[in-house]
């Protein structure tokens, strides 16, 4: 299927030590590994998106400091084929907030921290695994 539908997203990097957080969400086909945040909703601005959905998967409010990265590749949803993937990510810093290491209830089962060593065997999504190989290569992780 041809994707006819853009999904903007903007997450964040929330680097503590060695280790990034990361969230296991459900999906229509079953479970990914990625970063805290999500799709833009209408009306909304992209920061505003992260910080939304970094309270709402993980319990924490955070601060973005920097981007780093957005999408260079096509990627279309495997969940949603009729959606283009355009990922946009953020450093953030903790803010407030403790973690909710069981998720939100919902779509996010579990938020916890990775080595950044260990990212490559995380099971995260094409896109994420995209941004992180170019942070790594940048020197930005």
């Amino acid at each position: 299927m041809k994707p006819s539908h853009f999904r903007v997203g903007a997450y964040g990097l929330l680097r503590e030590q060695d280790r990034l957080l990361v969230t296991r969400t459900r999906t229509v086909l079953g479970t990914v590994t990625n970063f805290p945040g999500g799709a833009l909703e209408l009306g909304e601005g992209a920061l505003e998106a992260l910080r939304r959905e970094f309270v709402e998967e993980t319990g924490l409010e955070v601060r973005p400091t920097r981007l780093v990265y957005a999408s260079e590749r096509f990627h279309q949803s495997e969940a949603y084929p009729q959606n283009q993937l355009v990922k946009i990510y953020w450093l953030v810093d903790r803010v407030a907030g403790e973690l909710r290491g069981e998720g939100n209830g919902e779509d996010v089962e579990a938020a916890y921290f990775v080595a950044i060593s260990d990212l490559e065997r995380a099971g995260l999504t094409p896109a994420d695994r995209e941004a992180i190989a170019a942070l790594k290569a940048g020197g930005v992780i």
